[in-house]
């Protein structure tokens, strides 16, 4: 049996699929791209205040096309939980949409207090989803958690269905940990919405 041939079919022999992944990547960035304006009086007036921060906000824009904005703040929260409560008071406030992305979500007591939230917020026309990841979920969801939160308006996706083969994708999963409010508010950070990131067991 070519066990050798069959590992080296495994690594090196889905050229085409990884092409065909690359150019859908080039396809969304070449939609998305002219999306990020950066508006050059913001840059000039950083450029007087903090030279050296202006480098690195140039340097961030040129290679990963992220623009500098003004009039935003960012709050830090040392503690999961305090990050959390703050979550579900903007989520209160959610009046269009609510995108959630998350690495591991699991289905205990403190994802209840989130899902409650939601499920109102849905029922107020307020359009929300979710993105999890299937490994980062293996042992929290079930295969009917997707249709419980369609059943309370909550459009639920999986990212990167777990197959019981190999799969040169496999490893290709979504740590991201991002909560979008209207985008007006954002929150992302180190904890999933899992028990254990809060202490909770």
């Amino acid at each position: 049996f070519p066990v050798f041939g069959l590992c080296i079919y495994g690594l090196f022999g889905h050229k085409e699929a990884m092409h065909k992944i690359i150019r859908k990547f080039e396809d969304v960035d070449a939609q998305l791209i002219p999306l990020n304006v950066q508006d050059e009086t913001i840059l000039q007036q950083l450029e007087q205040e903090d030279p050296l921060l202006a480098n690195q906000c140039h340097y961030i824009w040129k290679y990963g096309n992220y623009p500098v904005y003004d009039t935003t703040a960012v709050k830090f929260y040392p503690e999961a939980y305090l990050g959390y409560e703050e979550q579900l008071k903007e989520l209160e406030k959610a009046k269009h949409f609510i995108f959630l992305e998350y690495h591991a979500v699991e289905e205990a007591e403190a994802f209840a207090r989130l899902k409650d939230v939601l499920a109102r917020k849905a029922a107020e026309g307020v359009e929300v989803r979710i993105l999890y990841d299937d490994v980062g979920c293996i042992g929290f969801l079930d295969k009917s958690f997707i249709d419980r939160m369609n059943a309370i308006g909550v459009q639920c996706r999986v990212f990167n269905y777990v197959v019981p083969f190999l799969n040169i994708f496999m490893n290709n999963r979504d740590h991201r940990k991002i909560m979008v409010i209207d985008g007006k508010v954002g929150f992302t950070g180190g904890y999933n919405l899992a028990d254990e990131y809060f202490n909770i067991t």
